[in-house]
């Protein structure tokens, strides 16, 4: 018993614990949501809504790319987490003028939806993202600061805010209201997480490493890209091949169900980042590893025994013969996350390490898997199409970066926390 209690005070201690309640909490909230939207709009609307909230998320990590984790590991480098968060938040007004921009520039050459309406809710959310982006800078902070407990219940009032808006709104005004609340929940919570850490998110520069930040952040972004793009594709191409936006609602609410799952599973994985920093002996380094790969298997059963033992059922009693086909994609779907949890706690260890290229080449490869099979099975299997060519991109994602920290462990000399 003892063992057991001192290793439930160290995960508590790494913030672990708290994520993993706070999760569950999340779980149960982004689930009620979805159920009530998906009862009280039409399936067409609910498909916009999953294009508009999936573009957002898109927005908003384009925004952020690589610089959180460049602020991350800089800052648990130099101990200096609050510094960093201030130089980090400023090259994201810069950056987030200019991406601003261009996106501007870009919808004066074409759409990204052959939907109008799709296309028109899109343009206002854009100018949106960089709220939202605030949220990611601030949760890298507190992981580089070591508290991941604290982030977790963040991250749970972030949920809970964001949750109460939109059913509130959607109640008072039906789609238009749903909207109202996503920009609501946005701009108010960024204004409270500025807020909060004012201190830190304004502390004064002087002669801050922009050059070693930015090439960081680059490499880094040239992985996390594809990262962005995949869920964003999926919709939206699977929108303009398939011409019709309430199909892909099926495939939107059997994601909705296995996003929150890897959103656990990576929450978990960023808490370790420091601790990956800290493990500067290769042994000690691949003891933790261990540790947390025995962990994520656990965890990766319980999500398999819950998905195809409660799920299913849950979905045909709450929203019957509608989303009936949801069941079946929601089952190739989980598989995939599922697996594409263990690839999350990989990259960490790339970053951790600063084998930013090869990260990248890994996951470039599996968009390109991605892009092709979306190609070549929607207009073959149609909705169910799309179900399989993500599955296609967790194979070769996972795979790939399997076979490189196979590599890394068996190579010690390849183990190293480097430095510019």
């Amino acid at each position: 018993m003892s063992f057991v209690a001192a290793k439930l005070a160290s995960l508590r201690a790494k913030g672990i614990v708290h994520t993993f309640v706070a999760l569950v909490a999340v779980q149960v909230l982004a689930f009620a949501m979805r159920i009530l939207l998906g009862r009280w709009l039409s399936l067409e609307e609910f498909g916009r809504i999953a294009l508009l909230i999936e573009s957002i998320n898109m927005g908003a990590s384009l925004l952020t790319l690589g610089l959180p984790t460049a602020m991350m590991w800089y800052g648990v480098r130099e101990n200096r987490p609050d510094y960093h968060l201030a130089g980090a938040l400023r090259m994201l007004g810069i950056g987030g003028a200019v991406a601003l921009l261009a996106y501007a520039a870009f919808r004066q050459a074409g759409t990204v939806f052959d939907d109008a309406a799709a296309t028109r809710l899109l343009d206002t959310f854009v100018w949106l993202a960089p709220l939202h982006a605030v949220f990611n800078y601030v949760a890298a902070y507190l992981i580089a600061d070591k508290r991941g407990g604290e982030r977790a219940w963040l991250i749970l009032l972030q949920r809970a805010s964001f949750v109460a808006l939109v059913l509130a709104c959607a109640l008072l005004d039906g789609f238009r209201g749903a909207l109202a609340g996503l920009a609501l929940s946005m701009g108010a919570f960024a204004a409270g997480v500025l807020w909060r850490y004012r201190r830190a998110a304004f502390a004064a520069l002087h002669s801050y490493p922009y050059v070693a930040v930015l090439r960081f952040s680059f490499w880094d972004s040239v992985g996390l890209v594809p990262t962005t793009l995949a869920p964003f594709l999926l919709l939206a191409l699977s929108e303009r091949l398939l011409q019709d936006v309430s199909t892909i609602s099926h495939l939107s609410m059997a994601l909705s169900f296995t996003v929150v799952a890897r959103f656990a599973f990576s929450a978990i994985a960023d808490n370790m980042f420091p601790y990956f920093m800290g493990k500067a002996d290769h042994r000690a380094f691949v003891i933790l590893l261990g540790k947390l790969l025995l962990l994520y298997a656990v965890l990766a059963a319980a999500v398999l025994l819950v998905a195809f033992a409660v799920v299913p059922p849950l979905i045909d009693w709450l929203l019957g013969a509608r989303f009936q086909p949801s069941i079946a994609l929601f089952q190739i779907v989980i598989v995939g996350e599922t697996l594409l949890a263990f690839s999350l706690l990989f990259e960490k260890i790339h970053q951790a390490l600063r084998l930013l290229k090869l990260k990248a080449a890994c996951i470039n490869a599996a968009l390109v898997t991605l892009v092709a099979a979306l190609l070549l099975w929607l207009p073959a299997y149609g909705i169910t199409g799309a179900a399989y060519a993500f599955l296609a991109y967790v194979a070769v994602r996972v795979g790939s970066m399997t076979v490189s920290v196979v590599y890394i462990l068996l190579h010690p000399s390849t183990f190293r926390i480097a430095t510019d």
